[in-house]
């Protein structure tokens, strides 16, 4: 083969078939036929080079589209966003509040549940950016904790200084209740802004209503937060008790602080991820890689 190789070459120099035909003493036809062959196996190199250098870059780039798809969600909730979903049709008995800490909030990244990301973990082995992003993790996970604590504790609160439990707000019974989704929420909510200086105590305090000819506790006039015939005044007032309570525990400290220490690492894990987009690639070695022969 190396011989049809280079009658090819003198022949793309500008020598004739029949002049390298004599030099290597083979006929005119041998020597067409031998670099017909040559020319094939070359564009058989060139295309699977090609093809080659497209798998690569397309190999680099699902990688890359992972760092886009983790910096969109390396972000902080919003202060007073729950963690968990409301037990709307349920309150805190004394088992869950004992148990309250047990379940952690977990924080998975969309991108980490995709194939690739176990390829981009290859690349970068022994990268500092995975010892950023688990401590970040790890921290969000902690605020995110405490803070479906306080939303617990908000019912519990409620609950307890009320006397009433959580019902739905298309509960028409005659029993005194707490309308479910709107109070616990609306407590939680403002608690939060107080605690990260977004609102005074006032703010919520002052929206604040009674409706005597309804029995309703309202907020702002519209909307209801509980139903208590004939004791709408006292409940308002057990409703400012809970939410001065809460304002003031050790757990709605907690999650100022949790917040703080995650907000913190947040930069430098940002950093690192974009250090490697600015490369334009991701080094290092996967088993996809080593498919290709690299």
């Amino acid at each position: 083969m190396w011989q049809m190789r280079e009658w090819l070459e003198s022949y793309e120099r500008g020598k004739s078939q029949i002049s390298i035909a004599k030099q290597a003493h083979r006929d005119v036809r041998t020597i067409q036929k031998g670099m017909d062959r040559a020319r094939r196996e070359r564009d058989l190199q060139v295309a699977h080079g090609e093809l080659l250098t497209e798998a690569l870059c397309k190999h680099q780039s699902s990688l890359l589209t992972m760092f886009e798809q983790a910096q969109s969600e390396l972000s902080l909730p919003a202060y007073e966003s729950p963690a968990v979903a409301w037990p709307w049709d349920t309150h805190v008995n004394d088992q869950q509040d004992a148990d309250s800490r047990a379940g952690t909030v977990a924080v998975v990244l969309r991108p980490e549940s995709r194939t690739e990301w176990a390829l981009l973990q290859e690349h970068l082995r022994r990268d500092q950016l995975w010892k950023a992003l688990d401590q970040w993790k790890k921290s969000l996970s902690a605020h995110l904790t405490e803070k479906a604590f306080v939303q617990r504790l908000a019912i519990k609160l409620l609950e307890q200084r009320t006397g009433y439990r959580l019902a739905r707000i298309d509960d028409r019974s005659s029993v005194p209740h707490l309308v479910s989704y709107t109070l616990a929420p609306l407590l939680y909510e403002a608690v939060l802004r107080q605690a990260f200086g977004e609102q005074s105590k006032k703010s919520f305090e002052s929206g604040l209503a009674t409706n005597p000819a309804t029995g309703e506790v309202t907020f702002r006039g519209g909307t209801i937060l509980a139903r208590a015939p004939g004791a709408e005044e006292e409940c308002l007032k057990k409703i400012i008790e809970a939410s001065r309570v809460l304002g003031e525990s050790p757990e709605v400290d907690r999650v100022v602080a949790t917040y703080h220490a995650a907000e913190k690492l947040l930069p430098k894990v940002k950093r690192t991820i974009e250090e490697v987009q600015l490369l334009g690639l991701v080094p290092g070695q996967c088993h996809v890689c080593r498919r290709l022969g690299l």
